[in-house]
């Protein structure tokens, strides 16, 4: 977090999908429990994330974010590795595809630049023994 406090819902991964509907579906800060009921059963946390914290969560963790002062930066990333290379692809290309909160019509060449990335992994990461280099 590098400025102003932003705070997090996680819900943990697999063992939660049964409680979670679609993605975006339930406002975890203000859950509708009678149309959503099965999210009052979901095991997740909040935290506030100060200035100077960082938050990391594991891959197929759900999570929603919402900025508690007018003026909040943050910086995210994800870690591409042998273990979610294939994972990662399908993710932001589905980003790239639906415009859901990439906006390839934009013309920034975000959509682009991430498909020649999806190139180098899947040479990268199909070369024999690359999880085993990782491991070591």
């Amino acid at each position: 977090q590098l400025s102003g406090t932003k705070r997090w819902h996680l819900c943990e991964g697999d063992t939660q999908d049964r409680f979670m509907y679609g993605a975006g579906d339930v406002n975890a800060f203000a859950p509708d429990y009678e149309k959503y009921p099965l999210f009052a059963s979901a095991k997740c946390y909040q935290e506030d994330v100060k200035a100077g914290e960082f938050i990391f969560y594991p891959r197929d963790y759900w999570h929603q974010t919402q900025n508690l002062e007018h003026h909040t930066m943050s910086l995210s990333g994800s870690v591409v590795d042998a273990y979610n290379w294939e994972t990662s692809i399908k993710e932001f290309d589905t980003e790239c595809t639906t415009g859901r909160i990439m906006h390839p019509q934009q013309g920034d060449g975000v959509c682009d630049g991430l498909r020649k990335c999806f190139e180098l992994w899947e040479e990268k990461f199909t070369r024999s023994g690359a999880t085993t280099e990782l491991e070591n």
